[in-house]
């Protein structure tokens, strides 16, 4: 059973991890905790009971816990899902944080990408961006050089 203080911690609009263990799986999963289970979790309330999600699969075929007295502290808030925003994994090197997690039947394999909907593109992380590209540039066009001028030479001699 969950108490009332402890039902009022969860949020309904909370993305949980976990920690894997195997007293949540089969025993046929027992030596493989990850697979088709991400360790995190969406909550929701039935009949004044709380459960927790797992949210590999999007078909309901999850793991489900229910959350009571004893194991709510297992349970770690990630973010709000309302208080976020998908973002690419490219998008990710010029947000000072984001987050990384499994949220679907891509699992740690094919994580998504999220910051705070707030979040500004860094200003200074798109500078360190740009110089880096500058840089390659230059690279690439001495590159270049270098191999026009071998050509040039070895079409002379």
């Amino acid at each position: 059973m969950l108490s009332k203080n402890n039902a009022e911690k969860i949020s309904l609009t909370g993305l949980y991890k976990k920690s894997p263990e195997s007293k949540y799986r089969s025993k046929f999963h027992e030596n493989n905790l990850y697979h088709c289970c991400n360790w995190t979790f969406t909550i929701f309330e039935e009949n004044g009971l709380f459960f927790a999600k797992d949210t590999y699969w999007s078909s309901g075929d999850n793991l489900v816990i229910e959350i009571m007295d004893d194991n709510i502290n297992e349970f770690q808030l990630i973010f709000e899902l309302d208080k976020v925003k998908k973002i690419k994994k490219e998008e990710c090197r010029v947000y000072d944080e984001y987050y990384v997690v499994a949220i679907d039947s891509g699992g740690w394999n094919y994580p998504k990408y999220f910051t705070d909907k707030e979040a500004d593109k860094s200003e200074h992380l798109i500078l360190m961006e740009i110089n880096e590209e500058i840089e390659e540039t230059k690279d690439h066009l001495s590159s270049l050089i270098k191999r026009r001028n071998l050509l040039k030479l070895k079409m002379e001699e």
